[in-house]
Formats: C-alpha cells, sequence, structure tokens
C-alpha cells in the first residue's frame, strides 16, 4: 500500500469574478522511502498541492473534491483535530521561504522545542535538549549557542536546515520539501539534498520534492510528476524522464536546463496562465509548438504506457510506435 495516494485532487480561489482553478484532478502515489518530484515553472499549482495535503490552505482557497490517503486513512474526512495532530508529526513540511516561515521574535531552538512539547510531550527541558541535537544533527557547528539565536542571526543555508531539523524533530513519515534550495548558492543546494538523502536513508522517510530545477530531480527523485497550469502532463521514473521526456513542456523544461548544441539555454515562449486564465483545451497549447488544432479546444486524456510513466498529450493519441501503451487512448 502506497504511504500517500492522492487522487483526482482539485483546489480553487474564491475572488469576485467566481472560482479559479489552481488545481485541477491531481492525482499521484508515494510508496514508503521513495521520493517523488512535482516539477514546474512557478504558478503551476505545485505549492498548492502541497498545502492542500497539509491543510494549510489560505482562506480563500478551498478543496473542491478529490481524495487524499496518508497511511490509509482519508484525510479529508477526518476532523480539524486530528488534522492538526497528524501535520507536523506524522506529515511534515519545509516551506520555501525559512527566514518568513519562522517566527522572528524568537529563537530558532524554541521554535523547534515548541514543536516537540506540542506533539511529543516533552517537558521545557527535554524538548531544549532535544531540539539542541537536532540542531547538531542537521550539521550545524556549535549547536547550543545556534539554538539561542534569532532567525535574522543566521544565514539562508543555516536557517535551511534548522527547518529541516524541526520538520524532522516527530520523525515523519512523510517530509514535504517545498524549494529547498532556492536562493542558496550551489554548494550550499549540494549540502542540502545530501543532508536530506542522509536523513531519509536513516529513517525511511518519503520525500515528496517541490522543485522547478530538474538537475536537482535527476540527482534526487525516484519518480517525477511534471505539473503545468494545476495539472499534472506527465509521470514516470526520473531516468525515464530526463532521458525521453514525451510531453513538449517536459522537453522545454529539459531545454531549458541543458541548452542546445550552441551551449544556449532555451526558455519556452510566454508564461503560465494564471488560475481563471487557463486556455480551453491543452492548457499548455499556446506555447508548445508541436500543437495541432485540436489542442486549442479538447483536453487531451491521460494515457498510460507499460513502463509506468504516463502523458496527456495529443501528439500520443491511441499507441506508441511500439504499442506500448495500457488502455485506450483518447
Amino acid at each position: 500500500m502506497p504511504l500517500l495516494e492522492v487522487n483526482n485532487l482539485s483546489v480553487a480561489f474564491s475572488g469576485e469574478s467566481g472560482d479559479a482553478p489552481a488545481v485541477q484532478e491531481v492525482s499521484f502515489c508515494l510508496e514508503n522511502g521513495k521520493t517523488l518530484a512535482l516539477v514546474g515553472e512557478s504558478g503551476c499549482g505545485k505549492t498548492v498541492t502541497a498545502l492542500a495535503l497539509m491543510d494549510l490552505l489560505p482562506p480563500n482557497a478551498r478543496k473542491n473534491g478529490g481524495s487524499i490517503r496518508f497511511e490509509g486513512r482519508e484525510l479529508t474526512e477526518m476532523s480539524a483535530v486530528e488534522r492538526r495532530g497528524l501535520c507536523g508529526s506524522r506529515m511534515a513540511m519545509i516551506f520555501q521561504e525559512p527566514m518568513t516561515a519562522m517566527n522572528p521574535v524568537y529563537p530558532v531552538g524554541a521554535q523547534i522545542a515548541a514543536v516537540l512539547r506540542l506533539h511529543r510531550g516533552m517537558d521545557k527541558d527535554a524538548a531544549w535538549a532535544e531540539a539542541v541535537a537536532l540542531i547538531r544533527r542537521v550539521g550545524i557547528a556549535d549547536a547550543e549557542r545556534r539554538a539561542r539565536q534569532y532567525p535574522h542571526e543566521l544565514s539562508g543555508g543555516m536557517l535551511q536546515r534548522i527547518m529541516i531539523a524541526m520538520a524532522i524533530s516527530c520523525r515523519p513519515a512523510l517530509l514535504i520539501a517545498d524549494e529547498p534550495t532556492t536562493a542558496l548558492d550551489v554548494t550550499v543546494q549540494a549540502q542540502i539534498l545530501a543532508l536530506l538523502g542522509t536523513i531519509q536513508e536513516e529513517t525511511g522517510m518519503s520525500l515528496l520534492l517541490i522543485t522547478h530545477d530538474l538537475g536537482v530531480v535527476a540527482e534526487t527523485a525516484d519518480d517525477v510528476c511534471v505539473m503545468y497550469a494545476g495539472r499534472i502532463v506527465e509521470t514516470g521514473p526520473v531516468d525515464g524522464i530526463i532521458a525521453s521526456p514525451r510531453h513538449p513542456y517536459t522537453q522545454g523544461l529539459l531545454a531549458a536546463r541543458r541548452g542546445g548544441e550552441s551551449r544556449r539555454f532555451a526558455g519556452i515562449p510566454g508564461s503560465v496562465p494564471e488560475p481563471g486564465a487557463v486556455p480551453p483545451g491543452c492548457p499548455f497549447h499556446p506555447r508548445c509548438a508541436q500543437a495541432k488544432p485540436v489542442c486549442s479546444h479538447e483536453l487531451p486524456a491521460a494515457l498510460k504506457f507499460t513502463d509506468g510513466s504516463g502523458v496527456s498529450c495529443w501528439l500520443y493519441e491511441a499507441s506508441e510506435p511500439d504499442g506500448d501503451t495500457e488502455g485506450a487512448g483518447p
């Protein structure tokens, strides 16, 4: 049984002109001990998906349907109290901006200790000792002194490590990492990714990695879901996605990372549409050099292939040339 099963999850933001869909019929599974990457440009719905899983959507957003099963339990049927007990203990999240995610008026050690007291029932002294040990565990020297410092006194890399310490403090089965290396230099990025890998190996936790960086994905993930305009457009094992992407959007992301023969990076023309302004048909068709007439008015179905991958694209209507699709095409 997968640790996490998401089926047809939809989220919309309410506004003066009505609901604006931000996530539409998103489905994926994450196995125990594995890493699944959600990939796409900013505005594709990755973070909104993560916030829906953690029950942290902003007040103007709401789930419009779908199922979220974690450790065999349906989260959408839980009470608010049950969800609060689960999120932060069995499920934890590293937020994209550690400086804004942490409370500026409390020392970082006290913030970790507060989580330990809430979810693990530790007394004040035990929670503080464990907080210091966790800070040391994530590779920060002079942990006792650092624990007494405030967020503004620490570097971006240190703050990200503090966020990881807080997230793993209750030994979660699932860790959601939202752009964990954004705004960090290359050396610190590598250190953070190595740290997450080490913790995952030692604890057996699963990792849902949210990123726009396919280089990070290639180094860390087992499986990939590529998101565009609130929908998953391609899925599969990371090696296959990197080597032979099917969807034009995935191809564009990889081209932007690799560059062409001239070694100049190739951007994707246009931009991700805002929620509520997604074009009809395939949402990527206005930016797609391979678009067909049908793409502008009809949404492609999701095809599954025998290698475990899948794609939603009119370029794959019934079967691949090698006949490796499963089920009927659109």
